[in-house]
């Protein structure tokens, strides 16, 4: 193992015994969920190495005892806390990723939670999976805000326990590298007092689910001449649009490109 390899380890190491010796209700995200004290992204400096480390903290929710919605349903979901460190070197001249995982368990028994769940699947148009898809959480009505970035699980799915309740007050946007963006909108925004996929209510002991869709996206070629020269090669003709990339009555059968956007010479009858 490279020296570097044996310092990030070292790192992710020292990081997890300063997480598990905070108090419990600290372990989280600051204004994630759940919240607590540990940044998402910082610098971390070993062995003369400069490392960047993502934490990223979930609630986890054992199906030993039930599960949140489910039978038996289980009214303190928060069971654990699953804690991923990924770390990177930039300025490593060879450095693979390095993931390192472990769990945070309360000393306390469970009490009922107050808070709920929010179920996030992202998928295509053909209602596959989309794995890997960056999901952006935000609620601006909760205090502190409530902002988390996350990565969709092999399923697609980005699961939030123990949410705090709100009424349309979860923002989401979805997306992918090389693929389109799909989100939520509040209502009286830019999509209308009733936006079809409107921003999302998470209730008391319940799980919300919500769906967004993106797409590989593609591209379309377009070529322009500029109307100038019309008049030189023929005075009487004009553009007109065909759908399906086919000559029209009165088109001039000129030895020109007819794309499939379907523009073509047709004559003034």
């Amino acid at each position: 193992m490279s020296q570097a390899k044996l310092a990030a380890t070292t790192l992710a190491n020292e990081q997890f015994e300063i997480i598990r010796n905070l108090p419990y209700d600290d372990v989280g995200i600051e204004n994630g969920i759940p919240v607590g004290k540990i940044a998402r992204n910082q610098t971390v400096l070993k062995d003369n190495y400069s490392f960047d480390v993502q934490t990223t903290i979930r609630n986890t929710d054992d199906p030993f005892d039930g599960t949140i919605g489910g039978s038996p349903s289980d009214t303190s979901p928060a069971d654990y806390k699953l804690v991923d460190l990924d770390i990177t070197c930039s300025s490593c001249k060879i450095f693979s990723p390095l993931k390192f995982t472990t769990l945070v368990a309360p000393h306390a028994l469970e009490t009922a939670s107050s808070n709920g769940a929010l179920f996030i699947q992202v998928f295509d148009t053909a209602g596959m999976p989309v794995t890997n898809a960056s999901v952006h959480i935000a609620n601006t009505e909760a205090n502190p805000d409530i902002v988390i970035d996350e990565i969709t699980d092999n399923t697609g799915w980005v699961k939030i326990v123990d949410a705090p309740p709100g009424t349309n007050t979860y923002n989401i946007t979805a997306t992918k590298s090389g693929f389109t963006t799909d989100q939520t909108y509040p209502q009286g925004g830019v999509a209308g007092e009733n936006p079809v996929n409107e921003d999302v209510t998470v209730v008391l002991q319940q799980v919300t689910q919500a769906s967004l869709q993106i797409d590989k996206v593609s591209s379309l070629n377009v070529s322009s001449v500029d109307a100038k020269i019309f008049p030189r090669i023929l005075p009487e003709e004009k553009l007109s649009p065909t759908w399906n990339g086919t000559l029209i009555t009165y088109c001039s059968l000129l030895p020109l490109m007819i794309s499939r956007a379907g523009l073509c010479f047709q004559t003034s009858p």
